[in-house]
């Protein structure tokens, strides 16, 4: 019991999906909805002492989309330095629920970073 007599009423999860179910005017959590994701990978840095050329790979099939997502053009990255990605820009349109969603975004983006040495040979 709370303050005079009362017990201090929570949020329960389902008072939060009544609130979304007002707003968007569709019936609960698991309604489907049309979502953007974006994600820009602005810059690089290294600590190696040779200097490599660069790009970075990822995919996102948690959302539907499979194919990897490749940076382009490859950068070249200075000994111990720091290069700009041109472009790092991606959007992904797809249509999922809540609870899918956010199963989806809890887990990590991992992010391969595909290179070679400066002076290596071909």
């Amino acid at each position: 019991a709370g303050e005079g007599g009362k017990e201090a009423l929570q949020p329960s999860e389902e008072d939060n999906f009544s609130a979304v179910r007002n707003c968007a005017g569709q019936a609960g959590p698991t309604a489907l909805r049309k979502m953007q994701l974006r994600i820009e990978l602005r810059s690089l840095r290294s600590l190696c002492n040779l200097p490599f050329t660069c790009f970075l790979r990822y995919s996102m099939p948690g959302i539907g989309y499979a194919p990897p997502v490749l940076t382009n053009p490859v950068v070249e990255l200075p000994r111990i330095g720091e290069a700009t990605l041109p472009n790092g820009f991606s959007s992904f349109d797809f249509t999922m629920d809540f609870e899918t969603l956010a199963h989806e975004l809890a887990q990590p983006l991992q992010v391969e970073v595909w290179g070679r040495e400066g002076y290596a040979k071909d």
